[in-house]
């Protein structure tokens, strides 16, 4: 994961190793939310700072769909897992 600055294009800041999804992120109040290739997880974008993550392997490395947020429930699916519902800090790691 990449942020950029929008006044130089330099990077800001990179955060895990994860590999990429076909997934577009998500922001979900003070977080943006990435389905990478192994995980879904949290990031502030202040800094790029980890703040929960969930494992969730798409067994083809095809996830596509960008997480959803439906109250305070973040859902996200894959081509061959199916989906996942959870309250990030609620089984979520930190």
């Amino acid at each position: 994961l990449v942020a950029l600055d929008a006044a130089t294009g330099k990077t800001a800041w990179q955060a895990t190793d994860d590999g990429a999804s076909y997934s577009s992120p998500i922001l979900a109040g003070q977080e943006v939310v990435f389905l990478t290739k192994q995980r879904l997880v949290g990031v502030s974008p202040a800094d790029g700072k980890v703040t929960w993550s969930h494992p969730f392997r798409d067994l083809l490395s095809e996830s596509a769909t960008a997480p959803l947020l439906a109250g305070d429930t973040l859902i996200g699916s894959s081509v061959s897992l199916g989906s996942v519902a959870l309250k990030p800090g609620d089984g979520a790691t930190k």
